[in-house]
């Protein structure tokens, strides 16, 4: 929470690579979403990083996401966040839905 809005760089370098490589489902989804309060001040850039997210085999990976984009860009009518979430809303997974 130290980096909050900050859209720091080696933080998201770290939160990615705790996305990519740990084991446990829960870390992944908490770091996915933490990009998402790195990133509440730069709603913009977000979906760039997250775009191959939305598509992951983790469950985890793509609830995270989802909660990253809705984090990020609460209340700003951004499209490409908008067409991001749409398809989640037919996920395979109930707690993505």
């Amino acid at each position: 929470m130290a980096y909050c809005g900050t859209s720091n760089t080696k933080a998201t370098k770290l939160l990615l690579s705790f996305i990519s490589s740990d084991v446990s489902d829960d870390v992944k989804r908490s770091a996915v979403i933490s990009l998402g309060f790195l990133f509440i001040n730069n709603h913009s850039a977000l979906p760039q990083i997250l775009n191959m997210l939305v598509i992951s085999y983790n469950a985890h990976v793509r609830y995270g996401t989802a909660m990253a984009l809705g984090i990020s860009g609460a209340g700003k009518g951004n499209q490409e966040t908008l067409l991001m979430l749409e398809p989640m809303l037919n996920d395979t997974s109930d707690f993505v839905r």
